[in-house]
């Protein structure tokens, strides 16, 4: 059954509410920031927004990865199930370049050094204009296996 309780105070109320009734027996681990330092807005669900539009969050990264998926055109498959968080291709190209950006002044450089340095670690790269020519993809050393390439569609359906 719903409940229309979420319009009768804010969170910190109803939970110092349900802490005085025994209803929890422990305090969320936010509860005593919150009573320290209180929010200058009060939190209401019927609080009109704050005029104005919102800032647009800027991170320099995203500008490294733009160029590098323009230029390089490849969005590498990523398995949500595993739990090492292995870093992406473009992740590993950013901390070369980050690297790199500290070193020289020029950010074009830093972006061929960055790309030079995957290279180096057996990533193969490929720009659009090598992709529309037919040349192979952007694949790490260390990812193919001959296997792979042994196997044909026929040979799929068969058990």
């Amino acid at each position: 059954m719903a409940s229309r309780n979420f319009k009768v105070g804010t969170v910190y109320t109803r939970v110092l509410g349900l802490l005085k009734a025994g209803a929890i027996k422990e305090k969320p681990l936010w509860f005593d920031v919150v009573e320290a330092f209180p929010p200058i807005i009060p939190t209401m669900y019927n609080r009109a927004p704050i005029p104005g539009k919102p800032r647009k969050l800027y991170y320099w990264e995203d500008e490294v990865r733009e160029k590098f998926y323009k230029e390089f055109k490849f969005i590498e498959p990523t398995n949500l199930f595993e739990a090492d968080n292995k870093p992406t291709i473009c992740d590993r190209f950013i901390k070369h370049y980050e690297q790199f950006t500290r070193e020289e002044a020029d950010n074009d450089i830093a972006f061929a050094k960055s790309k030079e340095a995957l290279e180096q670690e057996g990533v193969n790269f490929r720009t659009h204009k090598e992709k529309e020519k037919g040349i192979p993809s952007l694949i790490s050393a260390e990812e193919t296996t001959t296997s792979e390439e042994d196997h044909d569609i026929k040979d799929i359906f068969q058990l």
